[in-house]
Order: C-alpha cells, then sequence, then structure tokens
C-alpha cells in the first residue's frame, strides 16, 4: 500500500502514447468519512503525465494499481509518487508484454502474460507458467514473494 498525503500525486509515464491504461484504486480519508474507489483510470502519454491528485484534507491509501498494455506489441511504464524526480520513482521503466498486465496490491507487483499466467523469475531470467507443483521443475519465485529463488524450496501456491 501506498500512503498519499493531501495533494499528493500519482503520475505515470509511458513508452508509447495512448498504449498502456493504468487504473488505481484507494481508500480515501476525508475527516474519518471513507471512501474506497477507482481513484484514476487513463492512458498516460510519453512525458510524465499526472493519474491523480490526492483531495485538499484527504489521506488516501492507493491499494490498488493495474497495468494493461492491450497492444500487439511490448510497452513501457513507470510510475511516481509526488513528483517525477528520479527519487520519487515507485516503479522504475518495466517493460509490459503485449496483452500483458502488470498488478500491485498488498502482496506487491505481480506481472503477467497475454494468457493471464503469472510471469516468474528463476535463476535464469523470467518465463511464465511454471508448474509450482513439479518437483523437477526450476526454482522459482513470483515477484513480491518471499520465497527465495535457488534455495530448492518452492513458493507457496
Amino acid at each position: 500500500m501506498f500512503i498519499l498525503e493531501a495533494l499528493d500525486t500519482l503520475q505515470a509515464e509511458a513508452g508509447a502514447a495512448s498504449a498502456i491504461t493504468v487504473t488505481a484504486y484507494a481508500l480515501e480519508d476525508n475527516a474519518g468519512t471513507r471512501t474506497y474507489k477507482k481513484v484514476a483510470q487513463s492512458q498516460p502519454g510519453i512525458s510524465p503525465t499526472t493519474l491523480y491528485t490526492v483531495p485538499a484534507s484527504t489521506v488516501a491509501l492507493l491499494k490498488q494499481i493495474t497495468v494493461t498494455n492491450p497492444t500487439g506489441t511490448a510497452r513501457t511504464i513507470k510510475l511516481w509518487h509526488d513528483g517525477s524526480a528520479d527519487t520519487n520513482v515507485i516503479l522504475p521503466a518495466i517493460s509490459i508484454d503485449a496483452g500483458g498486465i502488470a498488478v500491485y496490491s498488498d502482496d506487491g507487483w505481480k506481472f503477467y502474460d497475454s494468457s493471464g499466467k503469472i510471469k516468474t523469475a528463476t535463476t535464469s531470467g523470467v518465463h511464465s507458467g511454471t508448474d509450482h507443483t513439479d518437483p523437477a521443475a526450476p526454482t522459482t519465485q513470483a515477484f513480491g514473494d518471499v520465497a527465495a529463488a535457488g534455495t530448492g524450496t518452492t513458493p507457496p501456491a
């Protein structure tokens, strides 16, 4: 979860205009009145684009960010919290597969390929679709999981 204070911003930059869609959901708290809602949904441009500004007198708990790439080409996305300086980056420029999805929630970032299979990391790189129940399968770690790759243990299902 990201905590955004009054007037803080969520900004994004895509590798191609009108290619990536970013949707964000937050719990806004204004003087004890709490509202869970979609706070942003747009396609950022090729320069930093403000997706959401927290209203005055409000704190927002950013609970989920979904990044989709409906195009036929891999595209990059970069996210910032409260300004577009390098010190404010919350997601460095990463590539989202053609038809792929990235989701941030309480357990961190997860990346999915165009068929909806979670992408995983191994000691030899990133791939998708590993069966974690197969003891002969390479040791894997989903992005955001705490199990260490290469330890000989499989992450929890």
